[in-house]
Parts: C-alpha cells; sequence; structure tokens
C-alpha cells in the first residue's frame, strides 16, 4: 500500500505564553527549549507542508486553567481554524465544586474533556498532583460527571499503572469516553516491563469506550537507550496497539513542542506515515484523521 496522503488531524499539541508562574513545572531540568511562549504561530510554522486541517490543544498543568483555554481562544481567532476547535482543559477531578470549575472552563471556550494527570513515579519528578488519585473515591466521582457531560476523560500514567487504570474504569459508566495518552508509556528497558506495558494496554482495550493517542514516542528513548527512536522501534509500539484497539480506536499525535526536543513534529509524522504504509487506505485514514475527527467532535474538517 501506499503512504497516506489525505488530511491530518493532530489531537494533542500545546500552546501557552510562557510564564514560570503558571507553568511551575517547565523549570524542572531538561525543559529549557520550552520557556518561552509556544503559539498557534509556532505550531503552523513547525508543521511545515504536512497537511494537518487542525489540532487539539491540551492543556499543560496550569495553575490557572480558565486563562489558559481563553489564551487558545484567542490564538484560535489568528489561527484560521488551525487551533481551538476543541480544547482539554484541566481541573482537579476529586475537587468537591468539580462541576463549578467545569461549568468555568465551558463558558472560557469549546472544552471537550479533562485531563487531571495521574501519571506518577516513585522519586520523581512529576507533574500528578499526588500519587494516589485513582484510589480516591471523588476521583471516581469526577469520572462519572464527565460521563454525564459526555467529556472525554484523558489518561496520562505510566505502565505500572495500566492495570489499576483499568479496574478504575470497569467502575466508571459505561459511557465515558477515554483517551489514553503517549501510548500509555511504553518505557520498559526490559523484555518483562514490555510485556507488563503490552498486556496493561491489551486489559484497557478490553473497555470498548477507551482509545489511545499514539504520542509523546520520545519515551522510546527510555526503553532502547537511545536519544531519539528508529522506524523499527516504532512497530514495536504501533504493532500491538492495533492489534488490541484497531485503527478505530487509535490516533496519531505530535506532543508538539514537548516531543520537538527529541523529535521533530516533521519527521515524527514522516515515520508514522513510513510505519504504516503497509495498512488498508482505510486504517490509515482511521489514524491520521478519522479517530481524531470522531474523539474531539472534528468529522467537519477535512
Amino acid at each position: 500500500m501506499p503512504r497516506y496522503t489525505g488530511p491530518i488531524l493532530d489531537p494533542h499539541i500545546h500552546l501557552y505564553r510562557y510564564d514560570p508562574s503558571r507553568y511551575p513545572w517547565l523549570s524542572a531540568p531538561g525543559f529549557e527549549p520550552l520557556r518561552r511562549d509556544h503559539l498557534a504561530a509556532d505550531y503552523r510554522a513547525a508543521i511545515g507542508d504536512l497537511p494537518i486541517r487542525a489540532a487539539v490543544v491540551i492543556e499543560a498543568v496550569p495553575t490557572d486553567p480558565v486563562a489558559e483555554v481563553a489564551t487558545v481562544v484567542m490564538e484560535a481567532a489568528a489561527s484560521g481554524g488551525l487551533v481551538g476547535g476543541a480544547v482539554v482543559g484541566h481541573a482537579p477531578l476529586d475537587a468537591p465544586d468539580l462541576p463549578n470549575r467545569l461549568d468555568r472552563l465551558a463558558q472560557a471556550g469549546p472544552v471537550v474533556g479533562i485531563r487531571d494527570i495521574v501519571s506518577h513515579r516513585p522519586g520523581g519528578p512529576n507533574v500528578s498532583r499526588s500519587a494516589d488519585l485513582m484510589a480516591r473515591p471523588r476521583f471516581l466521582d469526577g469520572l462519572r460527571i464527565l460521563a454525564a457531560r459526555d467529556w472525554l476523560f484523558e489518561l496520562m500514567l505510566l505502565p505500572r499503572q495500566l492495570a489499576d487504570a483499568a479496574a478504575l474504569l470497569a467502575r466508571a459508566p459505561e459511557s465515558l469516553r477515554v483517551v489514553v495518552n503517549h501510548a500509555g508509556s511504553p518505557e520498559a528497558r526490559d523484555a518483562d516491563g514490555f510485556t507488563r506495558w503490552r498486556d496493561g494496554m491489551a486489559a484497557l482495550a478490553r473497555l470498548p469506550a477507551v482509545s489511545v493517542k499514539l504520542s509523546a514516542l520520545q519515551c522510546l528513548e527510555t526503553r532502547f537507550g537511545t536519544p531519539a527512536w528508529h522506524v523499527g522501534d516504532l512497530h514495536a509500539v504501533v504493532e500491538p496497539l492495533l492489534a488490541a484497539f484497531g485503527a478505530d480506536r487509535c490516533a496519531f499525535a505530535s506532543d508538539w513542542p514537548v516531543h520537538d526536543r527529541t523529535v521533530r513534529l516533521v519527521q515524527a509524522f514522516d515515520d508514522f506515515l513510513t510505519v504504516t504504509a503497509g495498512l488498508s487506505p482505510a486504517e490509515q485514514r482511521a489514524l491520521f484523521h478519522d479517530t481524531a475527527a470522531r474523539l474531539y467532535g472534528l468529522a467537519g474538517i477535512r
């Protein structure tokens, strides 16, 4: 089969005006390249000639989630529709005033879901609020509130947390749509760890409302010990995810600008196109456009 040449949706980017008081995690070592504004014009420059028609803006762990959405709305007005059609905001799902927080986000812009990062590594550094979020009864209550609003839950976690996440989501409403971020972070350094990741993702795939974004695969450097991926490495991640979820529940994404510290956006999508060249046209279309369009309400963008 030839490589995909149709329109692309990018369902995972971050936009922000850099302010260390609003994004304190950027002060950690290793994030120096991200300590500047990253706005719609920068993203447009990063995509080059790629036929990306629209991008979904994902929260970037702000101290003021409403202000972040307002920034995205301002950028949307100048982007010609490239960004701002769908936004995933942040709210602490165990907050007692969660409905009010969600109302404020909805008033600020086109918010379609919430990300409350659960990814937590003993010894850190971490951007999650706590190590025990998924064990909190109010966190499950928050998932139920999202389901009642038909908002997505963006799930960012590590392989060691996959089994617990599957158990938690089995207790959530069946209508709750969940999107696993960054392919579930396949970062294990050994065969046992990689098997744990694969089995954990398979458990999540058995929940029909769970989808996955193949993004931020710079984490492959942890598994393979290299500063950047190789196309052969991508096969090791893409193939089990396609087998478990099917193309209609998988979507490629850039994680711009975070991912660009390791692999530039244009190179990442070129590698995605290479890896999927043997798939059917319908599978390729799902991975690069249709899955994201369905999840984020962007079906009208061609």
